[in-house]
């Protein structure tokens, strides 16, 4: 995986930049030949993966050393445990802007169906 790579922007942003090269990438056969820039774009994918899955596991492992180490009492909290804590949540933080840029966009595109009534979300 090249950091050289076109397609592979805002490492720290995977749980928005995923859906986006996923959405560019389109129907794949896996059996065709890739061309440079589908070979570039599923690299890219991978890297965001990698990244995602990473920073998921070790903010959970984190999750677990810190309840541990709070129902020991005593123990001094190890700093890469807060900093694993951080990239978790902040992980969380770009799935939201996502989910939140989805819903926009797909009530806009209710919004102009005109055919329908836009459905409502909650207050």
């Amino acid at each position: 995986m090249s950091k050289a790579n076109p397609q592979f922007s805002h490492p720290g942003r995977a749980a928005y930049e995923l859906p986006k090269l996923l959405k560019n990438l389109g129907d794949l056969d896996r059996t065709a030949k890739l061309s440079e820039e589908q070979y570039n774009t599923v690299d890219a994918i991978v890297s965001h993966a990698w990244g995602a899955v990473e920073t998921i596991a070790s903010g959970l492992e984190s999750i677990g050393a810190l309840m541990g180490i709070a129902g020991n009492g005593d123990e001094a909290v190890p700093g890469k445990h807060v900093a694993a804590l951080g990239d978790l949540i902040t992980h969380l933080a770009v799935e939201l802007q996502h989910l939140h840029e989805i819903e926009t966009d797909m009530a806009s595109t209710l919004q102009s169906s005109g055919d329908r009534q836009v459905a409502r979300r909650p207050n």
